[in-house]
């Protein structure tokens, strides 16, 4: 294939080098996404783990609900549920932390507040304990929606990342590497014709002797 080059040895060093930064750049790639992968696995082996503790823990939950429920009566649970939202009982701080340029969500429950008790009368041991179940459940809640964002985030880089080794290792280095023999062997065949040129004028200056 001919390409539309000036066949110069500057421009056989300058494809040579985009040559090489693209190789080193496909290496580079290739190791962050091992790395992710690597990153991705360990956090899907806990994201599987928290999620079936959650969906353990919301079926107990929910069973204490409705023995509460049928002990205590709708009405009276009602009440003990009803929470003043202009003073929360907990909140969530998100802080994130990057890997190998990924950012991640950290999300952890901070308690503000203490057991929701209207009256001495109208709560009981039952409710004290659900509460509290509700808060772990709350905590185990936000443990799974940051795994499951950090899934998302490093399966998309990683992705991403493939894309980019692809593009380099079929598109990018075969053309480059198409290019630096075009201009090798054009600069080669040339230094021969200019070889067999001297060698022609040489003889024929030698026959005129």
């Amino acid at each position: 294939m001919r390409y539309d080059i000036a066949p110069t040895k500057t421009a056989l060093f300058d494809y040579k080098d985009q040559l090489s930064f693209s190789q080193e750049g496909r290496n580079l790639l290739e190791e962050k996404r091992e790395v992710l992968v690597m990153q991705l696995l360990g956090i899907l082996q806990k994201y599987k783990h928290a999620r079936h503790q959650l969906e353990e823990k919301w079926t107990h939950f929910y069973q204490e609900f409705l023995f509460l429920k049928a002990l205590s009566g709708e009405e009276s649970v009602a009440e003990m549920t009803c929470v003043d939202l202009s003073h929360p009982l907990s909140s969530v701080e998100m802080t994130e932390k990057a890997i190998m340029g990924v950012v991640l969500p950290s999300l952890k429950s901070l308690r503000t507040g203490q057991i929701p008790v209207k009256n001495f009368l109208a709560t009981n041991v039952f409710y004290d304990e659900l509460y509290l179940q509700f808060q772990d459940l709350f905590s185990l809640l936000l443990e799974v929606a940051q795994l499951e964002s950090a899934v998302w985030r490093l399966a998309n880089e990683i992705r991403k990342t493939q894309r980019k080794v692809n593009a380099l290792e079929n598109i990018f280095i075969p053309e480059f590497k198409e290019i630096v023999k075009f201009i090798a062997d054009t600069l080669e065949e040339r230094d021969r014709e200019t070889l067999f040129q001297m060698k022609k004028v040489k003889k024929s200056q030698g026959g005129k002797r």
